[in-house]
Order: structure tokens, then C-alpha cells, then sequence
């Protein structure tokens, strides 16, 4: 009798942990995983981004219907491709692009597919090819690999990554950045846990994995609350060629004045160092 008691609701449990199993599996729902990575804001303010520090901009049409921003500083020894977060566009990243022109590099800042003026909708099946279609649009430009830099800022470290899958950089920035996409969505929504790696979809945006000995210039907040701070202290250690700034004041969104005046010296030294070599 005991058994009997106990034996129903116990498969009725079971059966109902996987249905839900099913149902949040990421492999089988990429739409689930969509909606929590990408955020887009479609209206931007042009007259905002027109001129930055005193330098023109220029929208540019590229891939799939995609558009950026393109900052040309006269004889910058680089262009930097800024890929920025999971959220807004890129007219809310003028408080980031103005620190890299004032270094006197040009900029190239581009939106996801769904954000800004880009056409259709940002997906992790599409946001790869996105990202290196926004590579080529500066070797049509008539940059070189070693003109590049990569600067990402948040879920845009984990873009550029992708690039450096199939693509030669200069260096690359990054700014509150993760290990890797599998790694900081288990930290942050336990749920993940319960699914190996082959049941997440691609991209990977192994972050780590990329850098190699490749010149960088990580940056994170040490109150960041949405990518935690000990993700760029394993960024460092597995870059021998990196540096890493602590903005001691700051969390993810919010930069302190005194981190801001630290960021600036920071990329300016950086730079000068990639310039001389």
C-alpha cells in the first residue's frame, strides 16, 4: 500500500520535470535564448551620433541590410570595430566611442540585426555571420587586418570572438566581458546547469579560448552585478599579453568619473604601445 501511495505521484513528477526539461531545453527553443540575450531599441537619434568630438560620422549599409556608424579620424593608425551589448543601439554608446576618438583612432560601431536602422532580427544563429560581415565592411574600406581592433563591450566581447574565429586583429578591447556565453548564462540562471554543452545552441563565444597571445585591454567594474568581476581576472590569465584596468567605483552600467579618467589613460596607452610596434 505504501508503494501504491507514492508510486503515481512519483511518475507524475517525473514525467512533469521532463516536459519542462523539454520545453526550456536550449537546443530545442533557440527562440527562448533569444529573447533573453538581445534587447533592441529601433529609434535613434541622428542628430546625437551626426559628430562626436568634432569628428563626422557616416552611416554605412553593409551585409544583410545591417548599418553602422563610421568615425573617420584622418592618419589613425587604426579603426576599431565596436560591437556593443545585448541592449539600446548604437547611438547609446557615444560615452564609449568618445574616449576612443579622442585617442585619434577611427571608429566603426555597428548594430545587431532588429537594433538601430539594421533590418531583421537578431538571433545567436545569425549574430556570427552578422559580426563578420561587419569585419569585411572595413577591409572594403580598405583596412588592413593589422589596422583592426576589436573593441566589445558586454555580450559584444562574446561577438568578437566570433570573429576571431575566422579573422586576423590587430588587439582587442574588452569591456565587462565574459569567459565565455555558456559559462556566465550558468552562472547567472541556475536552470542552464542542467544542460551539457551539446545541448546549447551556437555560437559558443568562447572568449577565452580566442585570445591566445593576442595584445588586449580588458576593463571591467569590480561591483559589476551582471558579468561578474572574476571573468576578467580569467580573461588576464589566459592572456599573457593583456593588461587588466579594475574600475575600482563602477558597476556595468554605470562608470564613475574617476574610473572614466582611468579608462582614458588607459586606452591611450594602449594604443601608443600598438602604434610602436
Amino acid at each position: 500500500m505504501h508503494m501504491r501511495k507514492y508510486s503515481l505521484p512519483l511518475s507524475m513528477l517525473a514525467v512533469t520535470f521532463a516536459l519542462i526539461y523539454v520545453t526550456m531545453c536550449p537546443r530545442l527553443n533557440p527562440w527562448l535564448i533569444d529573447g533573453i540575450m538581445f534587447h533592441p531599441y529601433t529609434e535613434i537619434d541622428t542628430n546625437q551620433i551626426k559628430s562626436i568630438r568634432g569628428i563626422a560620422g557616416r552611416e554605412i549599409t553593409f551585409g544583410n541590410g545591417l548599418t553602422g556608424w563610421f568615425y573617420q579620424v584622418p592618419n589613425s593608425h587604426f579603426v576599431i570595430l565596436f560591437s556593443h551589448g545585448n541592449a539600446g543601439n548604437l547611438s547609446h554608446r557615444v560615452n564609449k566611442i568618445a574616449p576612443l576618438l579622442a585617442c585619434h583612432q577611427s571608429v566603426f560601431i555597428w548594430d545587431y540585426a532588429g537594433f538601430g536602422h539594421s533590418k531583421g532580427l537578431a538571433t545567436r544563429a545569425t549574430i556570427a555571420n552578422d559580426a563578420n560581415d561587419a569585419y569585411e565592411a572595413l577591409i572594403h574600406q580598405g583596412y588592413k587586418p593589422e589596422q583592426i581592433i576589436l573593441y566589445g563591450e558586454s555580450l559584444g566581447t562574446g561577438v568578437n570572438a566570433e570573429i576571431m574565429k575566422l579573422h586576423k586583429v590587430k588587439a582587442v578591447i574588452i569591456d565587462s566581458g565574459f569567459t565565455s556565453l555558456e559559462c556566465v548564462a550558468k552562472e547567472k540562471m541556475p536552470i542552464f546547469r542542467l544542460y551539457p554543452s551539446f545541448l546549447l545552441p551556437p555560437p559558443t563565444m568562447l572568449v577565452r579560448d580566442q585570445l591566445g597571445d593576442t595584445p588586449c585591454l580588458i576593463i571591467h567594474g569590480k561591483s559589476d552585478e551582471i558579468i561578474p568581476y572574476h571573468n576578467a581576472e580569467d580573461l588576464h590569465a589566459a592572456d599573457k599579453n593583456s593588461t587588466l584596468i579594475t574600475l575600482s567605483k563602477s558597476s556595468h552600467n554605470y562608470i564613475d568619473s574617476a574610473d572614466a579618467t582611468l579608462i582614458q589613460a588607459a586606452l591611450r596607452e594602449f594604443l601608443a604601445k600598438l602604434s610602436a610596434n
